[in-house]
């Protein structure tokens, strides 16, 4: 089915086809016999036929059936038909594979058509109606299988019946349902299963409470699991789809726990600042983990709540209006903050019908429409059983029927005729032939059921095979969806061996389509910066001086001072221990540097502070520290009498770290490759140039940009571009080979019935 899929996609590709579903407005074309509009080689195409595609794609707007629209549509069109006509001319019409695909395609469609839409639809426009309300409802079950022995069903029947007229009686449901219900969970829950609507029960269920008036008791309902009573308690109207935006931090299963506190911690760092007004969009740019939503501010599909985590659908229903925005909630897959864009109401039943046609599938909905289905052919094929015969037939099975082992014995009624569908005869021969072939061993079975099972798979297969057999008589589109997907698969077949595949294999020659068009692989100008986010200007200043001196404070050692004695100017052997600490730390820290200032007491003179800082920077040495490891600094406050020692690190690449040990939220350093077509150029925010700094402001944080390359305009390497090139190439090949086909095959339009197209209303 994927590759049928495939085919038609690429089909409506070639030829503009926006719809190859069934369009049951075709349904009544009569097909016209006159001379083709166009002919390709031998194959040609309709007036009706080339309408028919026409209309599926052009059909509805503004300028439908003008010269141009018309013109432009039968070019495409004759360019399909000569690739299908190389096609046939290779002999692709007889390719085992292709015709495969094309029978299997073949059921998928007469499938397609074999459902009485008039009775689905009915059913799809109750479940639409049943989506926009929720039931609030209490049920008592009384189990038994739908293959159950006649006397276990009414067994159960009659349980469930007498358990009705105790509750009808005043007996209290839940109480009933907490003694009595066959369902696990009643002893606990006393029967309650709180709201729901659509596709969430099985649909016998459903309509049961759907079918109940508020307050009241459902009749007996009969599904899968046995018979049901329902107490309906309340109904209430759906409010629809929420459109919401998150902002997500990851927590890898592999973090410890220290970790995953830090992502918590950082939730709430900006979860706080999202409360002090901060910008959605840029916090979510910033910091979401959501690499799908996080450039467009987080926002997701809209969804019912109930398909969405628990934690997500209970901190959004705690929400009093759109634009509010949850505390951070705990999923499997990290932290999420979440915003609520808005409630959307129901979708339009026309809006909603494709997808309702797909639960349906998946429902007992579609057995209830097939069997209304069913029951129509059969009027319209004057069916008929010759129900003697059939009786005698279903006489005549044996317990081996239920052990899949039966075996027809000849008899001469068998060739007589047991049933009628429009032209069709059955005998009974076909009806042994086909049990023959269907049974299988029933454990637990009832033979008069079983049997009864296989003559009713018979009938419907009888019916259904003699209805797709008249599917080409009674939907001209249905003829045309099967030219259109033979000639697809085998122009797809066809684009693979001299386009597709070609371009593939051909490396050469693409490398030589990209060295010849390189001005269509060009990058702009661009500019390599580096930008620190920072949460507020003082934690920029201290950016912008670390970028400047090429380093950062940092306190890695508890020595930080050495204390004198008034006027004391010589090492002490605490000091030199304490140096020698110093020293080892710059030793094993090669990015490390220090430097040194001295507050005098009143007494003391500056001669006193030269002598110490000499003889520290001395002692130092002798513990191999070189001199540039001893860096000067402006700092001046201090403890009087006291050599102040100021760490640095040089290493930029850990400024980040540094300043977010308080505040994870203060520095965000990221690497960025900008355009000149930048908004923010344009503006006059970044300045352009090599080396060049700029700062701006943006939602209450403080941008620097540092630019560190401009790069020229340049061609984009081939393996950056190699994707584009090879379309490219195929494209070219492909051009390329229209042009020989138009050579080799001649192509007729009658202008007259083209003329009398573009002249028709």
């Amino acid at each position: 089915m994927k590759k049928s899929f495939l085919y038609l996609l690429f089909l409506t590709a070639l030829i503009g086809c926006q719809s190859l579903q069934k369009n049951t407005k075709s349904s009544n074309i009569a097909e016209t016999i006159s001379e083709p509009l166009l002919t390709v080689d031998s194959l040609e195409v309709s007036k009706d036929e080339f309408l028919y595609l026409y209309d599926k794609n052009y059909g509805k707007e503004a300028n439908a059936y003008s010269d141009e629209s018309l013109k432009e549509y039968l070019d495409r069109y004759q360019v399909f038909k000569l690739k299908v006509a190389e096609a046939y001319s290779r002999g692709l019409d007889k390719d085992p594979a292709l015709k495969q695909e094309y029978e299997m395609y073949q059921k998928q469609l007469a499938d397609s058509y074999l459902k009485g839409r008039e009775f689905s639809d009915a059913i799809i426009k109750e479940a639409y109606e049943r989506l926009n309300n929720e039931v609030e409802a209490s049920h008592i079950l009384i189990r038994v299988s739908e293959d159950a022995p006649e006397e276990d069903t009414l067994a159960a029947f009659q349980k469930i019946t007498e358990i009705r007229t105790r509750v009808l009686n005043g007996e209290d449901f839940g109480t009933v349902a907490q003694t009595s219900s066959e369902d696990p969970s009643a002893k606990k829950n006393k029967g309650y299963l709180g709201y729901f609507t659509a596709f969430q029960m099985v649909y016998p269920f459903e309509s049961g409470a759907f079918n109940t008036p508020s307050g009241e008791i459902s009749e007996i309902v009969r599904s899968s699991f046995g018979y049901h009573i329902i107490k309906v308690h309340s109904k209430r109207e759906v409010k629809g789809k929420y459109q919401m935006a998150h902002i997500l931090l990851s927590v890898p299963k592999q973090f410890d726990e220290a970790q995953k506190l830090k992502v918590k911690e950082k939730a709430d760092a900006i979860y706080e600042k999202l409360m002090a007004g901060e910008d959605w969009n840029t916090i979510c740019q910033q910091f979401s983990q959501d690499t799908r939503s996080s450039r467009n501010g987080g926002i997701m599909p809209p969804v019912r709540l109930s398909s969405v985590p628990k934690p997500i659908a209970e901190g959004v229903r705690s929400l009093s209006q759109e634009g509010e925005i949850t505390e951070p909630v705990r999923t499997q897959y990290g932290w999420h903050i979440v915003k609520l864009i808005e409630i959307q109401p129901m979708p339009s039943f026309e809006e909603m019908e494709p997808e309702l046609k797909k639960r349906m599938k998946r429902d007992a909905r579609a057995e209830v429409s097939q069997q209304k289905y069913l029951a129509q052919l059969k009027l319209d094929y004057d069916f008929e059983v010759n129900e003697k015969l059939k009786a005698s037939a279903l006489a005549s099975f044996d317990s081996t029927l239920l052990e899949g082992k039966w075996k027809q014995v000849p008899n001469k009624q068998d060739k007589k005729i047991v049933l009628k569908v429009g032209s069709e005869r059955k005998s009974l021969q076909s009806f042994y032939e086909f049990v023959t072939t269907r049974q299988n061993p029933q454990k637990g079975k009832n033979l008069k059921r079983y049997s009864s099972q296989l003559w009713e798979e018979f009938e419907t297969e009888s019916v259904m095979a003699y209805e797709r057999t008249q599917l080409p008589n009674k939907y001209p589109e249905y003829r045309y969806l099967l030219k259109e997907y033979k000639e697809g698969i085998m122009l797809f077949s066809i684009m693979e061996s001299e386009v597709w595949g070609k371009a593939a294999k051909d490396t050469l020659g693409m490398k030589q389509y990209y060295e010849g068009h390189l001005d269509k692989y060009m990058w702009n100008e661009r500019m390599k910066a580096k930008v620190y986010n920072a949460g507020n200007q003082r934690t920029l200043e201290k950016v912008e001086e670390a970028l400047e001196l090429g380093r950062f404070e940092i306190i890695p050692s508890e020595v930080v001072q050495l204390s004198y004695r008034r006027n004391y100017t010589n090492l002490t052997s605490t000091h030199k221990r304490d140096l020698r600490k110093v020293a080892n730390l710059l030793k094993e820290n090669s990015n490390y540097q220090i430097a040194f200032y001295m507050p005098l007491r009143s007494s003391e003179s500056a001669g006193i502070a030269t002598k110490r800082l000499t003889k520290t920077e001395a002692y130092l040495k002798t513990l191999g520290i070189q001199s540039d490891r001893i860096v000067t600094t402006t700092k001046s406050e201090g403890k009087a009498g006291t050599l102040q020692i100021v760490y640095y690190d040089t290493d930029l690449s850990q400024l980040e770290t540094k300043l977010n040990e308080e505040n994870v939220l203060a520095l965000n350093i990221s690497e960025e490759v900008i355009d000149k077509s930048d908004k923010r150029v344009e503006q006059g925010q970044l300045t352009w140039g090599v080396e060049s700094q700029s700062i701006y402001t943006e939602n209450n944080r403080s941008i620097l940009v540092v630019a560190e390359e401009i790069l020229p305009p340049s061609p984009k390497k081939y393996k950056e571009v190699r994707g584009k090139v090879m379309a490219d190439y195929q494209d070219f090949l492909e051009k390329q080979w229209v042009e020989d086909l138009r050579q080799k095959y001649p192509v007729t339009i009658n202008d007259s019935i083209f003329q009398s197209i573009a002249l028709q209303p």
